[in-house]
This record gives structure tokens, sequence and C-alpha cells, in this order.
């Protein structure tokens, strides 16, 4: 008689994948993976496939309608570039190009879809050990991108065990990166190894230190998303330009959070609390409506 373990398919960190309907695509992306920047961001967007897929892509569209139609047709969106590119003024103005930013960035929440992220500080130098990069073949601040990737994957399939069915799995689309190879390894190094933090790692919220306990969960596993992590180019599948918007905005959230033209606001519907994202690294999850 075959083991019934290995009739199933494997979970992202190993082990079986505890569900058999595939209905929850991860469209991912990261920002702030430059040296000058303080924080790395993963963020991770999560349709329900069969309900708000089409939807999603429609919205999309429409929001993208408001490119200049001077920027061509192969013109692949960066939430970065429209941002900053110190030419678009000329032609651009800025409050056409925010309103573009938030009409892509409340797309989740329109569908009332899931966002899941996290954050990884780059000046924790105790965190990010030093004496590993040469071994592991990355820079200081690839190595903050790979962890941040692999906290928010953790994140991401608690949310699909918490919020989803319980036969629900999740596929995960990220935009290709010179890191992939790296990224990819990742299965391999947690396979049945879930992780677990200690408690004294764990920091409590403001909102946990005022009620004296802690309802934090230290556990990073997953077992509701596929092995298969799916490479493509910005032009293969538009939605990850949501994933880009969306780890935009929180980079810039987290380095400055007045949030001043309200894009963190218009991507979660609330804004997180800093104070709660002071430790080395840390994540979270929304469900939007």
């Amino acid at each position: 008689m075959l083991n019934e373990w290995r009739l199933r398919s494997a979970g992202l960190f190993g082990g079986p994948l505890l569900g058999d309907r595939l209905v929850r695509l991860i469209f991912m992306d990261e920002a702030g993976t430059s040296p000058r920047h303080p924080v790395t961001v993963v963020a991770g967007i999560i349709i329900e496939a069969d309900k708000a897929l089409n939807l999603a892509e429609m919205l999309l569209e429409e929001a993208l309608g408001a490119i200049p139609k001077r920027l061509g047709v192969d013109y692949e969106y960066s939430t970065k570039d429209i941002w900053g590119n110190p030419k678009y003024p000329e032609f651009w103005s800025m409050s056409d190009r925010i309103a573009l930013i938030k009409s892509i960035l409340r797309i989740p929440r329109r569908l009332e879809q899931g966002v899941g992220f996290a954050v990884q500080w780059g000046d924790d130098t105790s965190y990010t050990k030093m004496e590993e990069l040469p071994r592991w073949g990355m820079k200081k601040d690839q190595y903050e991108h790979w962890w941040a990737t692999l906290y928010c994957i953790g994140r991401i399939d608690r949310y699909i065990r918490e919020r989803c069915g319980p036969s629900e799995i999740g596929m995960i689309v990220a935009e290709d990166h010179l890191l992939r190879s790296k990224l990819k390894i990742i299965p391999k190094l947690i396979r049945d190894n879930p992780l677990s933090m200690l408690p004294e790692h764990i920091i409590w919220s403001e909102k946990e230190r005022a009620q004296g306990y802690s309802t934090q969960v230290g556990e990073i596993r997953v077992s509701r998303i596929r092995n298969a992590i799916h490479f493509v180019r910005k032009s293969e599948d538009k939605l990850v330009w949501i994933a880009d918007a969306a780890a935009w905005a929180l980079r810039a959230y987290f380095e400055d959070p007045s949030d001043k033209f309200g894009f963190c606001k218009e991507l979660l519907g609330v804004l997180p609390n800093p104070r709660d994202f002071t430790g080395a690294a840390s994540t979270s999850y929304h469900f939007g409506g």
C-alpha cells in the first residue's frame, strides 16, 4: 500500500500539502532592496482565483488607462519610476501620478482580498549575520531580501490557514529577480524544519503591552503553498504590478510613517502602528474590505 504522505504534493517548506483546491494566487514583489534604503519589504497580494482574478485584471487595466500614451504600449509599470522619474513632470502631473498609484493600491480592498507583507530592517547587524554572507554568496541587502521573502511566505500561508477554506491552497507568482536561484533554495533549507521564534524574540505590540499579555504566534511554517514559485517577467503577468505598488507603498510608509499622500492607507485601509514593527523583522497581513 502506497504511503498517503508521499501521494500529497510537497508544501513549500516540506511536508505534505494540506489542501487540494488551488484557489489562491499570491502575486509577490519587493521594495527597498537597495543598500540606501533602511528597510526591505516583501509584499504578497492574495487573490481568490475563481472569484476575483478576472476582476483584479479588469480593475488594473482600467487604472493603467491613465498612463500617458507617449510612454508607449510596451511600458512596464513601476511605481518607483512613476513616482520619481524627473522627466515625467514635463507632461504628467504629480496629482495624476498619485491618483494612478492609489487606484492600483486600492484594488485588493475593493475586491476584499488579502495583503501579506514582511518588513526586514537593515540596521540590525546582530540579526543579519555578517559572517554568513560569504558562505551564502550574497551581499547584505540580498540577504535581507531573502529573509523578508521567507517571512512573507510564512505569513501568507498562515493567512490561508486562518481565513480560507480547509481544502484551499495557494501558488506564488513573483517577479523574476537576479536573486532567483537563492530564493529557490528556501524549500531545501527549511524543508521539514518549521521555524519557531523564542518568546524573547517576539516584540509585543502596543496593544499587547497595554493589555498585559501577547497573542502573537511565533511559528513560521508552510502547509498550504505549492512547492513551485513561478517567476515571471512583469510583461508576462501584470497582476505582479499590484504587488509592486504594495511593496513600494509599505516601504515608503515604514521609512516615513506620516503617509503624507495616503498610499499605505489606500492599500490596507488602516495605518499599521510603526512601533509594532521595531524588531529585526516583522510580518503582518490585512484582509481588505
